[in-house]
Order: structure tokens, then C-alpha cells, then sequence
């Protein structure tokens, strides 16, 4: 019975491991940040021939949640698997994704997935927008 609690977890790592390895949304660094237009990055599992599109939203907080609000930036067609904002953004917090174009057929938003680990709770979530912060200057 010991190694039930063990087994799950090792099942939960591996279930977010593989769902990591096809799509992986980067967070942007500290210093990026700092610059209020970050570079926004991302692996994902495609072939030759693809272009990207990518969109950023203002989050908006209601109540414990947040959600995406304002539509900030966007960019259609990106050839490279990174796109820095064109524009500074005022302080606050932010989400975006990004989605796989082929010519005509364009695919869904690519959201994330994972496990978070505490000293005595796991929190997982599904279906998220990337995140990030711009700092108060």
C-alpha cells in the first residue's frame, strides 16, 4: 500500500513529461521581461513548411481566477519558433499561445498542461494560457 502514493506520482510526471514534449511554451526571462517587449519562445513537434501564429491577452482577475481579457498582440505567419512583441506593454500580467499554421489548415491554441509539486499537495491544470509578468517599472 506504501507504493500506491509513489506509483501515482511517478504516473502524474510522465503524463505531463509527454504532453511537455509535443508542445512547450517557455516563459520569458527576468530581463526580457524587464524590457516591457519580451521575446516569446516555444518548441513544438511540427515539420518543414509551417508558420506559426501567435496572440497575447491582458489577464483579468475575477475573484481566485484569471482569465484572458484584452487581446494585446498578435502576429500571423512568425517562420521562427520565437516573436517579440512589437510593442511595450504597461506593467501587469499577460497570457498568450501560440498555434501551427499550414497554408490554408490552421490548428488549435496550444495550452498547457502540468503538475505543480508542494511540500505536501500536487496541483495539476489543464488548458492554460502561458503566463508572464511585465514588472512595475
Amino acid at each position: 500500500m506504501k507504493l500506491f502514493p509513489i506509483l501515482h506520482l511517478i504516473l502524474l510526471c510522465g503524463c505531463a513529461t509527454e504532453h511537455h514534449r509535443e508542445t512547450r511554451l517557455i516563459k520569458p526571462t527576468r530581463e526580457d521581461l524587464a524590457t516591457r517587449q519580451p521575446t516569446l519562445r516555444w518548441e513544438l513537434y511540427t515539420k518543414p513548411g509551417v508558420t506559426y501564429d501567435v496572440i497575447v491577452y491582458e489577464v483579468v482577475r475575477m475573484d481566485s481566477s484569471r482569465t484572458p481579457g484584452r487581446q494585446v498582440a498578435y502576429g500571423e505567419g512568425v517562420i521562427t519558433p520565437f516573436y517579440t512583441l512589437p510593442e511595450p506593454l504597461a506593467p501587469g500580467e499577460y497570457c498568450w499561445s501560440v498555434r501551427v499554421r499550414r497554408g490554408d489548415q490552421v490548428e488549435g491554441w496550444r495550452l498547457q498542461s502540468g503538475v505543480t509539486y508542494g511540500v505536501v499537495v500536487i496541483i495539476s491544470y489543464n488548458n492554460r494560457y502561458a503566463r508572464f509578468r511585465i514588472p512595475k517599472g
